[in-house]
């Protein structure tokens, strides 16, 4: 799994090193998935501390290295075990991740290939672990009650992740930020009026907007975002069964019907995020 990783690495560096020389003023940048922390409190819903909440180690931890499943039941790899090599240059200090033995053998040259300079860090980004502190003032893992909020394919509604998410990020790796994917699966369908109502799916966007938003107030290079997805499409977790778009596919007959979403989302974008 680690030699498919670094192949991939590999492979990333050298089309990095092909576009600068065909396209020398093209924006390039990578997207990752992984686990990321964040906590209930938001510096942007306090003007008078904006900024100025000081992240715990333990946000950091949970969220950049292999933990033990009591705190992080996370990814075997996670955005650091991505991002180290390209933004820094080395495979990350992350001894309880198996990959470690494998990492401190690679070659440097293969590290400058990995290296090559880019210019913003794609994230994809659904959900999050929530830390909470416990009587002793020690962060842990925050278990979800019964009937936690979710969405149809079950994964949490976590909007603050999109607060903490870029800005840890950015944090560690100083530089600009796009959302290259965020939505959620509901169980769409056509109402009796032909029309499809998606009242869920403007909540969740409405609340993970306003979290980058604030993030966005906070000082964090978000460059664009980017919802996934435009219309309902074949999902290799679940092929057809769920949707992510904002316009309603009927795969029997082909047809689109733009959900209320996309008429929601349309308003977000012509307001530059006023209304959020």
């Amino acid at each position: 799994m680690f030699r498919c990783w670094h192949n991939l690495l590999l492979a990333h560096g050298l089309a990095v090193r092909a576009i600068r020389r065909e396209a020398p003023d093209a924006q390039i940048g990578a997207s990752s998935t992984g686990a990321l922390a964040y906590l209930h409190e938001m510096p942007g819903d306090n003007p008078d501390r904006k900024g100025a909440v000081e992240i715990p180690q333990a946000l950091r931890t949970a969220s950049f290295c292999s933990l033990p499943p009591d705190m992080n039941p996370g990814y075997f790899f996670n955005h650091q075990w991505f991002f180290d090599p390209v933004f820094l240059g080395h495979y990350p200090d992350d001894p309880q991740n198996p990959w470690a033995a494998y990492a401190g053998s690679i070659p440097q040259e293969d590290l400058e290939i990995i290296s090559a300079p880019i210019d913003f860090a794609g994230l994809n980004i659904y959900n999050g672990h929530g830390l909470v502190q416990d009587e002793e003032g020690e962060y842990r893992m925050e278990e979800k009650y019964p009937g936690y909020p979710r969405t149809a394919l079950k994964w949490p509604v976590t909007p603050e992740v999109l607060y903490w998410g870029p800005r840890l990020i950015f944090e560690r790796y100083h530089v600009p930020v796009y959302i290259t994917e965020n939505g959620q699966s509901c169980n769409d369908r056509i109402f009796l009026d032909g029309c499809v109502h998606d009242p869920d799916r403007i909540d969740f966007l409405h609340r993970y907007l306003r979290a980058l938003k604030k993030a966005c107030l906070d000082g964090v290079p978000v460059q664009g975002y980017f919802h996934w997805s435009f219309t309902d499409n074949y999902e290799w977790h679940s092929g057809y069964d769920d949707r992510f778009g904002l316009i309603y596919v009927d795969y029997r007959t082909m047809e689109r019907i733009p959900k209320d979403s996309a008429a929601w989302y349309a308003e977000v974008v012509r307001t530059n995020g006023e209304i959020i």
